[in-house]
């Protein structure tokens, strides 16, 4: 699907997204004009996006949390509106395994966590939840930073 090229210019921008395209393809002793090229194609194939990574704990939001919810089939629809909207979410995955949803939700502090949870389930039918709290993170987005990491 990728070519050796296109693996070595995304490990090299999952790596830092921030390094100059110059020097991955230096590192990588190919031509910068190719790097351009295979950048804009990535981009224009919706393979690639460029985002911004927040270290919500250093801005005054410490408090991060995983839940699982399960409602009954005619809910679902209304409670992935109401997740979707909602300014506390930060990303929300529809999955498996006897769940509906799985949100990641930020907060300031455990108050406007608990507000937030008993909100939801006040206004949601919810069947099912389970909430893990995050202590913290080991490391994220680092799938696919080394070549390596291509199957």
């Amino acid at each position: 699907m990728l070519t050796p090229k296109e693996k070595k210019l995304i490990a090299g921008l999952r790596n830092n997204a921030r390094q100059k395209i110059k020097t991955i393809a230096q590192k990588n002793n190919l031509p910068v004009s190719s790097m351009f090229e295979l950048l804009n194609k990535l981009e224009k194939n919706n393979i690639i996006q460029h985002s911004c990574r927040v270290n919500f704990d250093s801005i005054g939001y410490p408090v991060r949390m995983y839940i699982t919810l399960k409602t009954e089939l005619q809910n679902r629809e209304p409670l992935q509106l109401y997740l979707e909207q909602h300014k506390q979410v930060n990303s929300l995955h529809i999955i498996n395994s006897g769940y509906d949803f799985l949100v990641e939700a930020v907060f300031k502090n455990q108050k406007q966590a608990q507000d937030f949870m008993d909100l939801l389930e006040v206004n949601n039918a919810i069947v099912k939840k389970n909430v893990y709290n995050v202590i913290e993170t080991i490391h994220q987005e680092r799938f696919l930073t080394e070549e390596e990491h291509f199957d």
